[in-house]
This record gives C-alpha cells, sequence and structure tokens, in this order.
C-alpha cells in the first residue's frame, strides 16, 4: 500500500498541473459525504501529507470494494485534539 502513494501522488500533481483537480479544496467538492463528522475543511493535500487526523482505518482494503471504502472514510471522525493540517501522522491504509 505505501508504494503506491507516490504515484497517486504524482498523478494527482500532474492533474493540478493541468488544472483538472484543485489540490486545495475541500475533499467535500468531489465526495460531499466527507462532511460528516466535522471533516468539511479537509483537502486532499492533508490527506497526500498526513495531516488529515485520519489514521485509525476502518475498512479491510482489498477486500472491501470502493464504494465501500468510500462510505466507511466518510464515516471517520478526525482524532480527538488534532490540528488539521498541523499535526501529522502517517496511516498505511487512511492516507
Amino acid at each position: 500500500m505505501s508504494m503506491s502513494k507516490p504515484f497517486t501522488a504524482m498523478a494527482l500533481a500532474l492533474l493540478e498541473h493541468r488544472g483538472e483537480v484543485d489540490l486545495t479544496a475541500p475533499v467535500t467538492a468531489a465526495i460531499p459525504a466527507f462532511a460528516k463528522r466535522d471533516k468539511q475543511h479537509i483537502t486532499p493535500t492533508h490527506l497526500l501529507t498526513h495531516t488529515a487526523g485520519l489514521r485509525a482505518s476502518p475498512f479491510n482494503f482489498p477486500k472491501d470494494d470502493w464504494p465501500t471504502i468510500i462510505d466507511k472514510a466518510c464515516a471517520m471522525a478526525v482524532e480527538p485534539r488534532w490540528s488539521v493540517g498541523q499535526d501529522a501522522g502517517y496511516s498505511p491504509q487512511t492516507a
């Protein structure tokens, strides 16, 4: 799982360079349900830099399908006392 993150980040950077995605826009711009549990200000940049505060993995990758993974990610809460964009912590599954 960790080996795929640099490729995902590069693909997203290329899409941002082309103007096809804004990594500073809230995730809710693409996935409105992500706003659940006070996550409306989290951006793709927060996810890519491990500063979103979503480290406990509620899904079973690769057994869960993508809709299930997205639903479970939307239901997650930011860790208590976490400052999104300030605190950093790695998670192999949620980032």
